[in-house]
């Protein structure tokens, strides 16, 4: 099936049928939402990624009815302000993700060990004076 997932400032994820033109789906996050990629799982599945205003990027497993509590399957932290962008990053067939954030940091997680991000350094400006990161595209296999 054809479905595409939109995001909003009311807190909502919502997975639509596209042929159909139907809302199927729809998440209520309780944060804004800033960002939103659909990423794959080590097991071949795929888990929904958005990005938060409170700094944090949570993964969203849409399989689950949306009344169940585990629809949020874990929730990434270490980031200083605002996530502005997030992309699965296709690295030796790892379940990686990348954030960029207003703190200036571009940071990279294993989406299977939650803790903290493998990977973090200053994208935009300096650790002493920061500047915003709002998008990022990677290039690569």
């Amino acid at each position: 099936e054809d479905h595409a997932c939109t995001a909003s400032w009311d807190h909502s994820v919502k997975l639509w049928d596209v042929e159909r033109e139907d809302c199927v789906q729809t998440v209520n996050t309780s944060k804004v939402v800033s960002c939103l990629k659909r990423a794959p799982t080590e097991l071949g599945e795929y888990v929904v990624v958005s990005g938060h205003p409170d700094a944090s990027l949570r993964l969203w497993d849409l399989r689950v009815d949306s009344s169940s509590s585990s629809l949020c399957v874990a929730t990434l932290t270490g980031h200083n302000a605002w996530v502005t962008a997030v992309e699965p990053l296709p690295l030796s067939g790892r379940p990686l993700l990348a954030s960029a954030s207003h703190d200036g940091t571009l940071r990279l997680w294993d989406s299977r060990a939650t803790a903290k991000p493998i990977i973090s350094f200053v994208a935009h400006g300096t650790a002493k004076a920061p500047e915003k990161a709002l998008c990022m595209a990677f290039q690569g296999g």
